[in-house]
C-alpha cells in the first residue's frame, strides 16, 4: 500500500487553495499577506467505511459535523419514496455519512477568492420536506462520489438506487405541482445532471 503523506493541517483557506501553511495561531500569515480574514483550523470529518455482515455501510467520524438541519438519519427513516423501494433501498442511515459528504464538497463562497461549490446544500435540505428529490438526488451523489474515491462497486450501486429513487420522486413530484418549480427541485435536477455526466467516467473505472 503506498502511503498517501501526512494529512494537510493548514488553516481552512490554505488547504482550499492547495498552498503550504504556516498553522500560526490564532490566524496565519498567508491570510494575513492576502488580508483576509482567517478562517481557522477546524478539520473536517474523517471517516473510514468498512462494510459489515449484510452490505450495510457504516462510517466512522473523527469528530461530530454542526450542521443547521434537522437529523439526516430521522428524515431519511421517515421518507418512504415510493412503495417498491421500501425494504429494497437503505438510505444513508448513518448521518455522519451525509454530515462528511456537505463538509468535504458544499464549499461556501470566498469572494475575490474562489466560489462556492453546493454552497446552498446543507440549508436546503433542512428547509426541505422529507418527500423532496433532493434527498434522494443527494444520497446518490453522496454515494457516488465515496464510491469513485474508495473504489467501491458496493457504493456505486447504492448510488445506483439512490439515483433511481430520485428519478421516481422527481417524477412524482412534477405531476402534482406541474407549473411550480421549488428551489429543492431545481436543485435535484442539477444534482441528477451531475451524476449522469460523471456515470459514464465511473462506468469505465470499474471495467478495468
Amino acid at each position: 500500500m503506498v502511503y498517501p503523506g501526512r494529512k494537510s493541517s493548514g488553516c481552512l483557506l490554505c488547504r482550499e487553495r492547495k498552498i503550504k501553511c504556516d498553522e500560526r495561531q490564532p490566524g496565519c500569515r498567508r491570510c494575513e499577506t492576502y488580508r483576509t480574514p482567517c478562517p481557522g483550523y477546524k478539520r473536517p470529518l474523517e471517516v473510514r467505511p468498512y462494510f459489515a455482515p449484510g452490505n450495510a455501510i457504516h462510517v466512522e467520524g473523527s469528530e461530530p459535523t454542526a450542521l443547521r438541519m434537522q437529523s439526516i438519519a430521522d428524515v431519511i427513516g421517515n421518507s418512504p419514496l415510493s412503495p417498491s423501494s421500501t425494504g429494497k433501498l437503505n438510505f444513508l442511515q448513518d448521518e455522519s455519512l451525509m454530515n462528511y459528504f456537505l463538509t468535504q464538497y458544499s464549499v461556501p463562497c470566498r469572494p475575490g477568492i474562489y466560489s462556492g461549490h453546493l454552497e446552498f446544500l446543507p440549508d436546503l435540505l433542512a428547509s426541505s420536506s422529507p418527500t423532496s428529490p433532493l434527498w434522494p438526488a443527494t444520497c446518490a451523489l453522496a454515494n457516488l462520489v465515496l464510491s469513485r474515491r474508495y473504489k467501491s462497486p458496493d457504493l456505486y450501486e447504492r448510488a445506483r438506487k439512490s439515483y433511481g429513487c430520485a428519478l421516481w420522486s422527481l417524477n412524482d413530484n412534477l405531476s402534482q405541482v406541474p407549473d411550480t418549480w421549488q428551489d429543492d427541485t431545481v436543485a435535484a435536477i442539477m444534482l441528477l445532471h451531475q451524476i449522469e455526466v460523471s456515470r459514464q467516467q465511473l462506468h469505465k473505472l470499474y471495467l478495468h
